[in-house]
């Protein structure tokens, strides 16, 4: 189901359930598969991303992922929206 044609109780659900612990185990752990025929790029980046690992404090992370769930995004996009936008605005 597109984006657009979603009502807001659908949209709701799907942020609910992209940005929940148990969806993103999932991806991490591989359950989802790993399958590259699946994956679609996104067209969010322009440029080729790398993966990295950083420590964020629990309640810095529960606050962020309930700003992204309110945003309709995965709380890992919207941190990287959040980093964009910040060095796009200092430069």
């Amino acid at each position: 189901m597109e984006r657009k044609s979603m009502k807001k109780k659908d949209l709701e659900k799907f942020a609910h359930d992209a940005t929940s612990d148990e969806e993103q185990s999932k991806w991490e752990n591989k359950s989802l598969g790993t399958d590259t025929k699946h994956i679609k790029k996104s067209s969010f980046f322009k440029a080729p991303s790398k993966l990295i690992s950083i420590r964020i404090p629990d309640e810095v992370l529960e606050e962020i992922k309930d700003m992204a769930e309110g945003e309709g995004l995965r709380y890992q996009t919207y941190i990287v929206s959040l980093l964009a936008k910040h060095v796009r605005k200092k430069k």
